[in-house]
C-alpha cells in the first residue's frame, strides 16, 4: 500500500518489491492537482468505501472519489490525500491515517476503540486531534518517527494528546521497528524479529528494549 507520494512513504517500494512477492499494488486514485504515486508503480486507486479484504475486514475511509462533497478537502495536497485504511476483526483492529492531519481526521468515520491507532503524520502537531481521539479511544497509538529526525516529530502537543485519550504510545524512536499480532489468543506487541513465536495466555506486551550499540 502506498498511502501517497512522499518520499517517506513510497522510496522504499521499489526494495520491497524486490525482497517479497508482491501481487498487487494500492494507491490512492488520482485527482486533479494530486496525481498521486499510483502510475508509476502500476498502482490500483481506491478511494473510502472500497473493501479491499473481507476477512478479516480491511476497508478504505479516505480520500473521497473525484466529485464528492468533501473532496476539495484531499487536493489539498498528497497528505490530505492519504489513503486512510481501517482493518477490523473481532479480536482487534487497527486504523492505519498515514500523514493525514486533524481536518481529514474530522471527515473520518472510523470504527470506536481499535486496538492500534497509527498515528498521522508521524506524530505531528497538526495531527491527533483532540475530538478525533475523544470519539476514537485506541488502546495503543503507533508513531513511526525517526529517532532525531529533521522535523522535531512526535510533537509534544501531540503526545499529550494522546495520553489525555488513555492510549499507550509506541514509538519506532525509541524502540526501532513495531509488529503487533491479534487473534483469539488476544492482542500482543512483539519483537518483529520473533513474529508468531509467542504463545500462552492474552497478554499486552510493552515493545523490546533496542539494544545499546557497541
Amino acid at each position: 500500500v502506498l498511502t501517497h507520494d512522499d518520499g517517506d512513504h513510497t522510496g522504499g517500494a521499489p526494495a520491497v518489491q524486490r525482497g517479497v512477492q508482491v501481487r498487487r499494488v494500492l494507491a490512492s486514485v488520482p485527482r486533479p492537482g494530486v496525481a498521486g504515486p499510483g502510475q508509476r508503480f502500476g498502482a490500483r486507486g481506491h478511494a473510502r468505501g472500497d473493501t479491499l479484504r473481507t476477512n478479516p475486514v480491511v476497508r478504505v475511509l479516505w480520500p473521497p472519489r473525484v466529485g464528492e462533497a468533501d473532496e476539495a478537502i484531499a487536493r489539498r495536497g498528497d497528505n490530505a490525500a492519504s489513503l486512510v485504511i481501517e482493518v477490523l476483526d473481532p479480536h482487534g483492529g487497527a486504523l492505519l491515517t498515514a500523514d493525514a492531519d486533524s481536518v481529514v481526521e474530522a471527515a473520518l468515520t472510523p470504527t470506536p476503540r481499535p486496538r492500534v491507532l497509527k498515528a498521522g503524520h508521524h506524530g505531528s502537531g497538526s495531527s491527533s486531534g483532540v475530538g478525533f481521539l475523544r470519539a476514537l479511544a485506541p488502546e495503543v497509538a503507533l508513531l513511526s518517527c525517526g529517532r532525531h529526525n529533521a522535523y522535531g516529530h512526535p510533537a509534544p502537543s501531540a503526545l499529550v494528546r494522546l495520553g489525555a485519550a488513555g492510549a499507550r504510545i509506541d514509538r519506532t524512536d525509541a524502540s526501532g521497528s513495531l509488529w503487533y499480532e491479534w487473534s483469539h489468543d488476544g492482542f500482543r506487541a512483539l519483537p518483529w524479529q520473533q513474529r508468531g513465536a509467542f504463545r500462552g495466555p492474552a497478554r499486552l506486551d510493552p515493545p523490546p528494549r533496542p539494544r545499546p550499540q557497541r
